[in-house]
């Protein structure tokens, strides 16, 4: 446990109360750091048997007694990083990991210590429970780190050491491991990020004593030798900012700069190739990346790094920029025209805050890439679609743009601050093509949108009532005139951004009005109007399944704080029900320990069920919508054994209010819910919801949810004014003038 800096390779080892010094027989940790640094001493088989970085330096810690259980200091912000990163130490490569895919308490930790250190990157096994989705392991899970899946090897891998002999593996590196873990994670997050080889791996051998001083080396498989393959790359990135190859593609040290964490990470998934992975026992390729199965693909550090005129490419960096919130920061670049180099690429990284342990949610701040070509093409990071619209990227602190032929022109690469919590976030870009950076030029709209609009990348986005290039013409009403006369808008209207309407009780007719510009929005939004208290409310009966059968009602788990040790179980399955909608309306149980469960069944009895996305919720965040699309659903609240909070209320309905032409327009109910829709919405969007039930002269309306574009796209909301009576006039009689006789 001491410190040697002068030592060839190993300037730190630690164990340990619950550890001992050494390795095992075939020992797991001697094998990983092999591949990381290791630096063979036979003269035949330098290059083939070296580790990824051979001149780096080691600080070690011994987390195993046995080489198969695991002692983990009780908080690794601590006892277990510092000590590394006090000697130098500036990746960390941890090859060990978990079968649970929440973001647990670990890789909270994690994420806290990358966030505290910016400079500190750490990379983590995801683990060797593949193929199936949602396998990938804490800490795993982190989002600051590189997590590592394991791609094949290849056969010039298998190259004979020292009179080593063992069978030929006609392998290509082009394929993805069956065993590697695959993503989402719980909320959707790509995992893992990179995929490094990870079978059959050789590397250096343990025999389990302290003195045999022997040279052999063995064969391994699994995400755990994928990681330090993939560390020993990080470390050559490093190196390769650290010498000052970025100036001029070649060694210059005085030219030299310090890597964040978040632009190592960025040249990583900047580098990804997409591999070959398996799925219903059929070989096929991601349709785009990043991919729930492989992240940002395989790592070739051939397609980033910039080595001179050798390189067909430029390599572009921008470290430790700073955005705020609802701002949006432009970088141009202009690609040659004929260019045989024609992929352009843009990759985002930036070191998110923490997020609580067991969050349903873990992004806290949002940041946005986007991409406008020449064309005025807009793309979105990630390349993400819901209900066959694209989206931008809610989920993931790592989004990438590839234009696979790209034209001449310029390139404006988009960074846009979309909901910092904290105000400000820093981040690192990295752009790849045949490029050169440009002065971004002025982008104006025609007639400035006629005061009538907003400019966005030089297209107006008309307010409502007026359209046309430059927002110039009126456009004709969403409600007609002969059954809204005029609209009363709230002061605040339109609403647009997270920002929720404040709720009121409004007298009817309420309006509600939704529009959305030619480009890409948000998640859209969700409101309640009526009464809930006014619905049959369950509030379950411990160990027993209550089955409910109205079509819309209210669930909870009582009045007060709940109990310990609760099983409550609903089945919700209204009559000729297609579709059960769930929404909680408040939401506040023991994080990581009390949870609701939320079940897609496909009948009543729910012998067969999934698990709905995001479940099972935990903690304080309330959850979004959900809906079961067989008209059936469980759901399912236990609590363990000691701590209690206040729980849970939620609605349930069998229809939607939407934006669809069949949902909006007139709405007669006295309770429902009114939305863009499930999903993203998409381009052009103009719809409005009249709620005007029979004899009901006022209603509570109470928006949910709130997630469209900052100034593009909006939601209007207003009393409807109708048209005066149409009175007829008062009947006349006519008769004959009276006469008197001649």
């Amino acid at each position: 446990n001491c410190v040697n800096m002068n030592h060839r390779k190993i300037v730190s080892y630690r164990y340990f109360s619950s550890t001992n010094v050494g390795d095992t027989s075939y020992g797991h940790g001697t094998h990983v750091v092999g591949s990381i640094l290791g630096n063979s001493l036979s003269s035949d088989y330098t290059v083939s048997y070296n580790g990824g970085a051979p001149d780096a330096k080691l600080s070690f810690d011994d987390i195993s007694s046995d080489g198969s259980s695991l002692w983990l200091p009780d908080d690794l912000n601590v006892d277990l990083f510092p000590h590394a990163y006090s000697v130098g130490a500036k990746l960390h490569s941890n090859s060990w990991g978990s079968t649970t895919s929440a973001y647990t308490s670990t890789a909270q930790e994690i994420d806290q210590f990358i966030f505290d250190h910016e400079d500190f990157l750490v990379l983590v096994a995801a683990g060797n429970d593949g193929p199936g989705a949602g396998t990938i392991g804490s800490p795993a899970t982190a989002k600051n780190i590189l997590a590592v899946g394991a791609g094949d090897n290849t056969l010039a891998a298998y190259v004979e050491y020292d009179g080593y002999s063992g069978s030929s593996h006609d392998k290509q590196m082009t394929g993805l491991a069956y065993f590697s873990s695959r993503g989402p994670t719980p909320d959707g997050r790509f995992k893992p990020d990179i995929v490094c080889p990870g079978e059959s791996i050789r590397s250096a051998y343990s025999d389990g004593s302290l003195t045999s001083y022997q040279c052999s080396i063995a064969e391994m498989s699994g995400t755990s030798m994928a990681t330090p393959t993939c560390a020993g790359a990080s470390a050559l990135v490093r190196q390769y900012f650290r010498e000052g190859f970025l100036a001029s593609g070649v060694r210059n040290v005085s030219a030299g700069i310090a890597p964040s964490a978040s632009l190592v990470k960025a040249i990583m998934v900047h580098a990804g190739q997409p591999m070959w992975f398996q799925e219903s026992s059929v070989w096929t390729l991601p349709p785009s990346l990043p991919h729930f199965s492989q992240g940002f693909g395989r790592v070739d550090l051939n397609s980033v790094l910039y080595f001179g005129a050798q390189t067909p490419f430029k390599l572009r960096v921008l470290d430790r920029e700073v955005v705020q919130d609802q701002q949006t920061r432009h970088y141009c670049f202009l690609a040659a025209s004929q260019s045989s180099y024609t992929r352009f690429r843009a990759s985002l990284v930036w070191t998110d805050p923490p997020a609580p342990a067991w969050s349903q949610r873990t992004l806290i701040h949002d940041l946005n890439l986007m991409v406008q070509d020449p064309s005025r093409r807009l793309y979105f990071g990630n390349n993400l679609t819901d209900g066959g619209n694209a989206i931008k990227d809610s989920a993931n602190n790592c989004e990438q743009v590839t234009i696979a032929n790209a034209t001449g022109g310029i390139y404006r690469v988009m960074v846009e601050g979309s909901d910092l919590q904290g105000g400000t976030q820093q981040f690192s870009l990295v752009v790849t093509g045949d490029v050169q950076q440009v002065t971004c030029p002025v982008q104006t709209c025609p007639n400035s949108c006629s005061s009538h609009g907003s400019c966005k990348l030089g297209v107006c986005s008309c307010f409502l009532g007026y359209q046309g290039d430059d927002c110039s013409l009126p456009s004709p009403p969403l409600i007609s005139p002969t059954v809204c006369q005029s609209i009363a808008y709230d002061a605040s209207s339109p609403y647009s951004g997270t920002t929720l309407p404040p709720p009121a009780v409004r007298p009817t007719p309420i309006v509600v009005e939704f529009l959305s510009d030619a480009s890409i929005g948000g998640k859209g939004f969700l409101a309640m109007f009526g009464d809930s208290s006014s619905l049959p409310s369950s509030n379950g009966t411990n160990n027993q399944v209550v089955t409910l059968s109205a079509s819309q009602g209210i669930l909870t788990d009582g009045n007060g704080n709940y109990d310990n040790n609760w099983v409550k179980t609903w089945i919700l399955a209204p009559a000729l029900a297609q579709q059960v909608y769930l929404k909680f309306l408040e939401f506040d149980v023991e994080n990581g320990w009390d949870f609701v469960y939320v079940y897609e069944c496909s009948t009543a009895s729910c012998s067969s069920q999934v698990q709905l996305q995001g479940s099972p919720f935990t903690g304080a965040t309330v959850p979004d919508l959900l809906v079961s699309s067989t008209g059936f659903m469980k759901v399912v609240f236990t609590s363990d054994t000691s701590v209690t909070y206040p729980g849970f209320k939620a609605v349930y309905l069998t229809h939607l209010h939407d934006c669809s032409s069949s949902s909006s327009g007139l709405v007669q109910a006295s309770f429902g819910l009114l939305s863009d829709g499930m999903g993203a919405y998409g381009a052009n969007m103009r719809c409005s919801f009249l709620v005007q039930p029979p004899g009901v002269t006022s209603l509570q309306l109470k928006f949910l949810e709130m997630d469209i574009e900052q100034t593009f796209d909006y939601l209007y909301v207003g009393q409807c004014v109708p048209p005066p009576p149409t009175t007829s006039p008062a009947p006349t009689t006519s008769q004959a003038p009276t006469t008197s006789p001649a």
